[in-house]
């Protein structure tokens, strides 16, 4: 439904007319109705209910357009991303797991073409995801799984967390040759991971950046363009279309280890009151093996999707 929303004693005049132009910039009448009369304390007005606009079959930025001929100061435009949830794998991909969060096995479950198993020594994969969950530990139950964190009891001391770590068995595939998704959105499996990594040779590990302080005055991670961020936004800070919790982000503060290549950092994360900068997502090698680390909260669910599916399409296709 369709609803305008004023303030009390609003002028009217003219007709309200509804917009949309889509990413190659062409715009598409939706609708126009007379102004409604205000009603003294009535703040919403219904203009059109069962309201639908036109497919969105693009990728990218869609505008709305909200428009008053009586009273162009009130104009608004919203933007939506439009992200393509189920794209097209080159070919059949086999995907072992090992130690990732529920919320990251059903968006496997989600993407068409894949073919998604728990990790087995010996058993051939085109891909090895991984999250760094320690069988028992807080983030292998089902409760506080996408936070990290149990409920606390009344008075209890909060327990504590185990850092994350990898199997060898999963190492050892990583090193023949097998390449490696980590995703890692929690400081304490991010901070095991990633001096689990910097001891296998991938990079030095200096540490995380740090909480994000002060919310009101800034938290950032930006994004710079890249095949695993294809058909998202890009070039910029992370924002409405991402929908990334600040209280959940993160950086691993990274450097080139002796005898490997720079890593190569996508996104970044820094913070208020801080001139650190972090990688919060970037690739790096196990010997000649590519590996991706994601230290980022989840993104909105379309785009999340489509996220997941350029960072597979990435790795098994190079």
């Amino acid at each position: 439904d369709l609803y305008l929303l004023t303030s009390s004693g609003w002028p009217v005049a003219g007709n309200l007319r509804f917009s949309m132009i889509d990413p190659q910039n062409n715009t598409v009448e939706l609708g126009s109705w007379p102004a409604p009369a205000p009603v003294d304390d009535q703040f919403s007005y219904t203009l059109q209910t069962a309201f639908a606009t036109p497919p969105l079959t693009r990728e990218g930025i869609y505008k709305f357009r909200f428009t008053s001929e009586g009273i162009p100061s009130s104009n608004f435009e919203r933007e939506i991303w439009v992200a393509d949830t189920k794209p097209d794998f080159a070919r059949p991909i086999h995907i072992g797991v090992s130690g990732i969060l529920a919320s990251t096995r059903r968006q496997l479950a989600a993407l068409p073409g894949l073919t998604v198993s728990d990790f087995s020594a010996g058993q051939k994969y085109d891909l090895v995801i991984a999250g760094g969950v320690v069988k028992g530990s807080i983030l292998d139950r089902p409760i506080g799984e996408e936070t990290g964190l149990e409920p606390p009891r009344k008075g209890a001391p909060p327990e504590p967390q185990t850092p994350g770590h990898i199997p060898d068995e999963v190492i050892t595939v990583i090193k023949s040759g097998t390449p490696l998704l980590a995703i890692i959105p929690d400081d304490s499996l991010a901070d095991g991971v990633a001096a689990q990594l910097a001891a296998a040779g991938c990079f030095t590990y200096h540490g995380q950046v740090g909480d994000l302080r002060a919310p009101w005055m800034g938290c950032w991670l930006f994004v710079r363009e890249h095949a695993t961020f294809a058909g998202l936004p890009a070039n910029r800070v992370l924002g409405i279309h991402y929908q990334a919790h600040g209280k959940q982000s993160n950086g691993l503060l990274i450097e080139r280890a002796a005898g490997a290549s720079d890593p190569e950092v996508i996104m970044t994360y820094s913070r208020d009151h801080s001139r650190a900068l972090g990688a919060a997502s970037f690739f790096c090698r196990l010997g000649n093996t590519p590996v991706l680390v994601h230290r980022a909260p989840a993104f909105s669910a379309p785009l999340q999707l489509r996220w997941l599916a350029n960072a597979i399409s990435h790795l098994t296709n190079p």
